[in-house]
């Protein structure tokens, strides 16, 4: 039998706090020779405002980037803090396959598997496992064969496996898939956090290979040869 508890609202436990992230970058002219110049402040402080090199300004962006992290990780918390708690898990019971003994199980909250195969069909006990659905999926065409094909790519859930030998995976934890059946399994929040600066750290070098992209294709279409 499965048990379903009405919703009821969390009691926000935030202590008050504030992040702020702010930057402007511009490109200013002199009015004498018509030189650009790189400048940078903090958005409405001219007070700061100063000419800046090109890595002085990336730097100042990784800044403000790992504050809008900061920012977005506040929004998540309070989101969770005030929102309406999710029904109490599914409770229900499997049929042992070695010993016949009826086991209860406590699905992990947000568990979209439905165990009726489970509950209706003796099963090992390391076979029971509970996941959600990934929170977001996107596809890049890979190309592995002399022809590109959409692969997933990035896609991240979380399981837990209650019965499973290894007792760490007997806490919920992160799975992150990088393509098409190559995963990451195993995450705990720690594990899962150096993932997710591995990767931004590899965001920044690729919006890097971006900019430099766009320096090199204009000078090239500048040559002679490529306008001929």
């Amino acid at each position: 039998m499965h048990e379903i508890a009405t919703a009821t609202t969390a009691s926000p436990t935030l202590p008050e706090q504030a992040i702020t992230a702010s930057l402007t970058a511009e490109i200013m002219h002199d009015l004498d020779n018509g030189q650009p110049t790189l400048v940078a402040h903090s958005g409405g402080n001219l007070g700061d405002i100063a000419e800046a090199t090109p890595a002085q300004v990336l730097a100042k962006v990784a800044v403000q980037r790992a504050r809008l992290d900061a920012i977005e990780r506040l929004a998540i918390e309070y989101g969770g803090a005030t929102s309406p708690l999710p029904a109490e898990p599914r409770t229900w019971a499997f049929t042992h396959s070695q010993t016949g003994e009826t086991v209860p199980v406590t699905c992990m909250q947000g568990c979209t598997i439905n165990h009726r195969h489970d509950s209706e069909t003796p099963s090992h006990p390391v076979d029971v496992f509970c996941w959600t659905d990934p929170v977001a999926t996107a596809t890049l065409p890979l190309d592995t064969t002399g022809t590109p094909e959409d692969y997933t790519v990035l896609s991240t859930r979380i399981e837990v496996d209650p019965f499973a030998t290894d007792h760490s995976r007997r806490l919920p934890f992160a799975i992150v898939e990088f393509i098409d059946e190559h995963y990451i399994s195993g995450l705990d929040p720690d594990g899962l956090a150096a993932v997710i600066r591995t990767v931004s750290s590899q965001l920044a070098a690729m919006r890097q290979a971006h900019a430099e992209l766009i320096r090199i294709r204009a000078e090239y279409m500048q040559r002679p040869e490529t306008q001929a």
